[in-house]
Parts: C-alpha cells; structure tokens; sequence
C-alpha cells in the first residue's frame, strides 16, 4: 500500500469515528504500529489530524497557528 493510500485511509477512519488508537489503525491497514505512528507524525505536521498519545483525533479544519 502506498503512503497517501494509507494516510486516507487513515483519514476516512478518523472521519467516521473521530478518532483511533495507533493499535486500530494497525489492525485495519495491516501494518506495523511503528508504520502507523510514522504516518501519524507526517499528518500531523501537515495538520491534517491531531496525534495523541498512543493514537490520533480527527481534525476538523485546518489551522492557521
């Protein structure tokens, strides 16, 4: 699976449920926890979600901050 394959994934996911443990995340796209946190980080930094500890929240709107 290809990286913006799976940060959609990611992202329909947390649409739907508001948000996911990176254990969740893991179990549905088959990857590594490690694979999932990695893509958590790089979305993060694109805010296009919110990472948490263990996990990420969905991110209505962009921020301007």
């Amino acid at each position: 699976m290809l990286q913006l394959e799976r940060q959609q994934q990611i992202l329909n996911y947390l649409e739907k449920n508001r948000k996911a443990t990176t254990n969740e995340l893991s179990e549905l796209l088959g990857v590594s926890a490690t694979t999932i946190r990695t893509a958590l980080n790089q979305m993060d930094k694109e805010k296009l979600l919110t990472q948490t500890h263990g996990g990420a929240i969905y991110r209505n709107r962009p921020c301007d901050y």
